[in-house]
């Protein structure tokens, strides 16, 4: 898309779950959420470079404050 804008999808899928937490609760490892931040970020940064040039990362540090809820 144009803007420097990028859509990333990736379906569910079982295998990506983390081990349930003392509730029973599973969830989607919190590293997969940021592998798809930085492919997005990757693509909107590469369709916008100058030429000769390719978008690097370097560092990429997220904190998670609480589990997402299911709703």
């Amino acid at each position: 898309s144009e803007g420097g804008e990028t859509h990333v999808d990736l379906p569910y899928q079982q295998a990506l779950d983390q081990a349930p937490n003392p509730r029973g609760r599973v969830a989607t490892h919190g590293g997969v959420y940021c592998l798809i931040a930085d492919t997005a970020a990757w693509f909107a940064a590469a369709r916008s470079r100058p030429k000769g040039s390719w978008p690097l990362t370097t560092s990429l540090n997220t904190e998670f404050k609480k589990s997402a809820s299911q709703q």
